[in-house]
């Protein structure tokens, strides 16, 4: 088993909890992290571990960690400059946004960037365990495009499915690019539905339903929110850099129940596990001494979870407002 290690030297942010409070640099981490890899905007890791310890019935058995580490294929300009965003018309997260649900789990179109996105493991009665990933990108191109026709691209729509076979040590990664055109790809802005020809998210009052199929893989998932909406950051913006304008609006539903069907290699299984999902949304992300980031996600038996990012500058160093989140 991989050990991995991460440690955030003085953040500005520290971890927030509404029952203790401490800094990230006072919580290093080593666990044992199988990597798997998406290569296109994000990467994904899922997985159900245990820690590292020998013991064969550990005390903290950590039931799910997701990483995605950022790539240099993300569009690098203007994303990284938020003045270009903004001056572009691109609305800038700030402080003060007022979060509603279910509203906020639609589409924010005034803003460049936004993604959902979900990770979740899964395991049939007999104890057959997957993984899975499926996730909605919108990246806004051109704010008011001249162009009157539905085929002028105003934002381009991306996506990825995975799926991870533990007991064949496989994993399967398929991804999509569109614009909206005649209804390829969307997002609406009024009831929350977005999605990539045939894969989708929407909601179905409470619950979320996720359909993905590509070639012989599949998923068709309820997934039923344990907790509420969590909003990450300060002052509902969670900050990504020194620049005015560089941050975003992130919320998280970090424990939900899943149940449906996988399909792997044309095999159909029926299963059930827990979920995480992301939800953010802003105009810049990067700045000019950023090259990237790290997140990560635990779900613990004890009932919390724990969200943590890093973000990662060319000097090999990180950049003080990495920051994450306790939750009950």
């Amino acid at each position: 088993m991989r050990n991995a290690k991460c440690e955030i030297p003085n953040p500005i942010h520290p971890i927030r909890n509404s029952k203790s409070a401490f800094r990230i640099s006072h919580f290093p981490f080593l666990f044992g992290i199988p990597i798997c890899i998406l290569v296109a905007l994000a990467g994904v890791n899922i997985e159900r571990i245990v820690g590292h310890d020998s013991n064969p019935n550990p005390q903290s058995e950590i039931h799910n960690l997701t990483e995605n580490q950022s790539d240099s294929a993300i569009p690098q300009s203007p994303i990284r400059n938020p003045q270009s965003a903004i001056g572009e018309g691109w609305r800038e997260a700030t402080e003060g946004f007022q979060f509603s649900f279910p509203r906020d789990h639609a589409s924010h179109p005034d803003y460049r960037v936004e993604w959902w996105y979900y990770t979740g493991n899964l395991e049939t009665k007999e104890g057959r365990r997957f993984g899975y990933q499926l996730t909605f990108f919108r990246t806004g191109v051109v704010r008011e495009p001249d162009n009157p026709s539905r085929w002028a691209v105003r934002d381009l729509f991306l996506a990825h499915f995975a799926i991870s076979d533990i007991e064949q040590q496989s994993f399967r990664s398929f991804e999509r690019i569109n614009r909206s055109g005649i209804g390829w790809a969307g997002a609406d802005t009024t009831a929350y539905r977005v999605w990539n020809e045939e894969w989708e998210a929407k909601l179905d009052v409470r619950d979320h339903l996720l359909t993905a199929v590509d070639r012989d893989a599949s998923i068709e998932l309820r997934l039923v929110p344990q907790k509420g909406e969590v909003v990450h950051g300060v002052n509902s913006i969670s900050r990504k850099g020194p620049a005015e304008g560089n941050a975003s609006h992130y919320y998280s539903l970090t424990r939900l129940d899943t149940e449906g069907r996988i399909t792997v290699k044309g095999e159909s299984f029926q299963v059930t596990g827990l979920s995480w999902m992301d939800h953010e949304f802003g105009s810049s992300f990067l700045e000019e001494q950023q090259v990237g980031w790290d997140w990560f996600s635990i779900q613990l038996n004890d009932g919390r979870e724990l969200m943590l990012f890093q973000l990662r500058r060319e000097d090999g160093s990180i950049d003080p407002r990495s920051s994450g989140t306790i939750i009950d």
